[in-house]
């Protein structure tokens, strides 16, 4: 299993850029040290403190970082051999729902228990369930729809009904009935009505979304008020203290989904409204031999440099993050001749650098802005595909 201690990485962080000009900006702000919503800090959940600059470097014709950096502070990191979790139903139903007196549904690859008006969904052969409830059901038609995106919409501020603290702490007591360890502190988003309101007026005027909305597979309020009010909570997964990514990819031989490791929820004055895991939560089977070192940064930006080396980049790419995670790689599966899906699937933990890049685009007269995650294996320097 895993052992040995974390020591402070120095090596990683001396950025030398002798090809571009590079600037770097520190913060003051260590994660476990200060957490403006007053929520459990790092420390008090295992988490690994880590260290916060900002990396700005001119990288190549239309590609540069204007990142944050969230830097763990360790010198190692061990590969770990991992699976996809599976949950006991019967303790997913005491916890969300209080009774195992549910109503009972098996669709393909999934089992709905219902119950005052509350339905969890357990999906079979994955870590992975969720929890929804009418109110949870109209935010979500919401988020996930949103044009803006939630960032652009919400704010993180504090509700009448409670503050984030006691929020994040009401949560993170579901996470350890679960025996899921989140990295602390979520992010935050406040629900406040008025802007759901107007958030829905918005997308109402959309055609396509509309057609949904008549066919009622997309339902919503007649008018929102206060009561409605909610958190809007995102977890990343913590192996060890070190965040797993939230960002699934696709393999590149397979066309096989790998997911990253990500829970979202909503809680409201009555409760959990949502609990909704996205991608898949995994458990440590045992660690390989920890690697000698980790790349560097440049070692890994000239990785990523490479990889668009020869691609005549005609939109405008900007490095906006750059972090050290947990990544998910299938080493070894087995395919099923008639339906394609990866069987026996044998998974490792892979330390690596993660690049979230933003992508201006212009389409129809239109600029618009995409994302692009690449993963840097932080042993090797090849990129995880």
């Amino acid at each position: 299993m895993f052992k040995g201690r974390f020591w402070v990485m120095i090596a990683v962080l001396m950025l030398v850029c002798s090809a571009c000009s590079t600037t770097e900006k520190v913060e003051s702000n260590r994660n476990s040290a200060e957490n403006s919503s007053g929520a459990p800090t790092p420390s008090s959940t295992g988490n690994i403190s880590s260290t916060t600059k900002i990396y700005k470097a001119a990288l190549a014709d239309n590609l540069k970082a204007d990142a944050s950096m969230e830097i763990p502070d360790v010198k190692d990191i061990p590969i770990l051999q991992v699976a996809e979790n599976g949950f006991d139903e019967n303790h997913l139903l005491d916890v969300f729902l209080g009774s195992k007196d549910a109503q009972v549904k098996n669709n393909d690859g999934e089992t709905d228990y219902t119950l005052n008006g509350k339905t969890l969904k357990v999906f079979k052969d994955s870590g992975s369930f969720n929890l929804i409830t009418p109110a949870g059901d109209y935010i979500n038609s919401i988020i996930d729809n949103m044009n803006g995106g939630i960032d652009t919409a919400f704010e993180s501020k504090e509700l009448d009904f409670m503050t984030i603290s006691k929020a994040t702490e009401q949560v993170a007591g579901i996470f350890n009935q679960l025996h899921i360890t989140p990295h602390l502190p979520p992010k935050v988003y406040t629900l406040d009505y008025a802007t759901l309101q107007r958030e829905q007026d918005t997308l109402i005027q959309d055609q396509d979304f509309k057609y949904f909305v008549d066919l009622g597979k997309i339902k919503l309020k007649e008018k929102w008020n206060k009561e409605d009010e909610a958190y809007y909570m995102v977890f990343r997964i913590d192996i060890h203290g070190i965040p797993c990514t939230p960002t699934g990819y696709t393999l590149q031989s397979s066309e096989v989904e790998v997911p990253g490791s990500e829970v979202r929820v909503i809680v409201s004055k009555n409760g959990i409204e949502s609990f909704d895991i996205e991608g898949s939560i995994y458990k440590e089977l045992n660690a390989k031999a920890n690697p000698s070192f980790l790349i560097s940064l440049e070692q890994a930006l000239d990785s990523l440099k490479k990889k668009f080396d020869t691609i005549i980049l005609k939109d405008e790419l900007t490095v906006r993050n750059i972090s050290i995670m947990y990544v998910p790689q299938i080493t070894s599966s087995n395919v099923d001749p008639k339906t394609g899906v990866l069987l026996n699937k044998k998974l490792e933990m892979i330390p690596a650098w993660c690049f979230n890049i933003e992508q201006k685009y212009t389409k129809g007269g239109k600029v618009n802005t995409g994302s692009i995650v690449v993963n840097i294996n932080a042993v090797t320097g090849e990129e995880i595909l």
